[in-house]
């Protein structure tokens, strides 16, 4: 198995943003697997680019705009489908 390609290369978004490239990186220097990395990874891009598209700058965020971000994850569809079981109803990321 090589080299996973550098986090900024996987995640363009995160070369825009010097603050959270150095945070995920932190991460991988602890040894934080490889699938933790990938997640944390792609959730904080979707973050940064959510930032973009509101205008926001994501180091500036207030608590009012994280809600409003979080807010948008509970409402979202799951990407497993509708007809997926699970605890809750259904909507929504958890």
């Amino acid at each position: 198995m090589g080299l996973a390609p550098p986090l900024e290369e996987r995640w363009p978004v995160l070369a825009a943003c010097p603050p959270a490239l150095a945070w995920l990186r932190m991460r991988v220097n602890l040894g934080l697997a490889a699938r933790t990395i990938d997640a944390y990874g792609r959730r904080l891009a979707e973050y940064l680019s959510s930032c973009a598209y509101r205008g926001i700058d994501p180091v500036r965020a207030r608590r009012e705009d994280i809600a409003l971000y979080v807010r948008e994850l509970t409402e979202r569809p799951s990407c497993r489908g509708a007809g997926v079981l699970s605890f809750d109803s259904g909507a929504g990321l958890a």
